[in-house]
């Protein structure tokens, strides 16, 4: 382990070394964390979720700046996706994560079934009731599978502050936040009244919840500047802040030396399907007749779907398909690759305004970003011009070009590279975006004690 770790010594920048150290170990930072752990059951944080940990990097990094802080975090989460539960139960097993730090709600059908069973029961019971009853308090319950069982959970859980991640965990951090007289605080990772809805009716179910509840949580945080400019124009007296979808510096890539014949594109998220830009990108690469390949990392939930890629494909050969891995390994795969894209379409007001991780994955990655132009990777592109270039979302001649100049003009992309690694090193990183998280749950908790 160590003569590994001796051989990459090189890839360490020492500046960024002594500040990361600075940052951790100052003095003042030393006895804030002391302070912090003087009063435990005071700083008790209940983060709840209706997604998985390996599904969800946003709570996971919430999660541990705030253990980094001094608090103590348990973590109410629900079963959504088979290949997540098995990332998170290697992780639980090698103690990667502490078990006991994190709440299995609902069940699964793994090894909780009987939970899992009853969990879907009353959701499709209850979710025939509300048609013909359409009281509110159905509806706070057949949001989602596990919203009753969040909240059956979380009222004998007494924290001093609920986080609710998702609305559908919001009714349930609401109720319990008013039993034990409590903080409430929501992240919205999407703008959700303007996602596409999945029955008629969810949107004015969506709207309902958020204008029943948000006006009444002590803190909205979200994970794009349209997203907070969308909420604040809703609720103008609610406090609203910004936290970027950034990631640590623990996973800054050092940025590929050399070039390569071959440009490598790559694309990742936690499915690979429709209304995900992919047609579009296979549609350009059919355009070029230089070597590019294209690779796309998620999970497959149609094979048709994928067999129809290869089939639009000119060169199926140059496109290749990755499984899930665990979040933190995706830094390292990209870093394999010149190009990244973020090939958002947007079919709704959600996908427009949201600025996708992918970005932020691609930065550490030291990737050259090509972005489709929605409204939030427009404003993104426009403030950082120098790591990487927009296309319309619906024009594949457009992408195609860009794909080409890059390919041809390999000192652009090695810039656009550097440019990448250098921001997320400098600015776009977890450990600058956190301290807006941690000083504004220092505040609330402050006033919470003047009271």
């Amino acid at each position: 382990g160590m003569v590994f770790a001796v051989n990459q010594l090189a890839a360490i920048n020492r500046t960024n070394c002594c500040l990361h150290a600075k940052h951790r170990f100052d003095a003042a930072v030393i006895a804030s964390h002391y302070l912090r752990l003087a009063d435990f059951y005071k700083r008790n944080i209940a983060i709840v979720t209706t997604g998985q940990p390996a599904a969800n990097p946003r709570v996971m990094k919430e999660y541990q700046a705030l253990k980094n802080a001094g608090y103590l975090v348990k973590v109410f989460y629900t079963y959504s996706a088979d290949w997540s539960y098995k990332i998170d139960e290697e992780k639980f097993r090698s103690g990667e994560l502490c078990k006991n730090d994190f709440e299995l709600v609902a069940g699964n059908p793994h090894n909780d079934k009987i939970a899992y069973f009853f969990s879907r029961l009353l959701y499709k019971v209850c979710s025939k009731l509300v048609r013909a009853f359409p009281f509110f308090f159905l509806k706070e319950i057949t949001f989602v599978r596990s919203s009753l069982f969040l909240w059956l959970y979380l009222k004998r859980y007494k924290a001093k502050i609920y986080i609710a991640h998702y609305l559908g965990a919001l009714p349930a951090a609401v109720k319990a936040a008013s039993i034990h007289h409590a903080l409430v605080t929501f992240d919205a990772e999407d703008f959700h009244r303007g996602e596409e809805p999945y029955y008629p009716a969810q949107i004015e179910d969506v709207i309902q919840i958020e204008d029943r509840l948000l006006p009444g949580v002590d803190l909205v945080t979200t994970a794009s500047p349209l997203i907070s400019a969308a909420y604040q124009n809703l609720y103008p007296q609610q406090k609203i802040i910004t936290i970027n979808n950034v990631f640590s510096l623990d996973y800054l890539q050092p940025v590929a030396q050399g070039e390569q014949p071959q440009l490598k594109l790559f694309w990742f998220s936690q499915n690979i399907g429709p209304k995900r830009g992919l047609e579009l990108i296979v549609e350009a690469l059919n355009m070029i007749q230089e070597d590019v390949s294209l690779t796309l990392l998620g999970n497959i939930r149609n094979d048709t779907y994928t067999k129809g890629l290869l089939k639009q494909s000119k060169h199926p050969e140059r496109v290749h398909f990755m499984q899930p891995v665990i979040p933190e390994k995706i830094f390292a795969i990209a870093s394999q690759f010149d190009i990244g894209l973020a090939a958002e379409i947007p079919y709704c007001m959600n996908r427009d305004i949201c600025l996708t991780n992918k970005i932020f994955t691609y930065l550490l990655a030291g990737n050259c970003i090509l972005a489709s132009c929605t409204a939030a990777q427009n404003g993104f592109i426009d403030a950082n011009p120098q790591v990487g270039f927009l296309y319309p979302s619906n024009d594949a001649a457009a992408l195609a070009e860009l794909i080409k100049e890059l390919f041809y003009n390999r000192e652009r992309l090695a810039e656009c590279k550097r440019q990448a690694s250098l921001l997320a090193s400098t600015t776009l990183n977890w450990e600058k975006e956190s301290g807006k998280l941690i000083e504004e749950i220092d505040r609330l908790l402050a006033v919470s004690y003047e009271i």
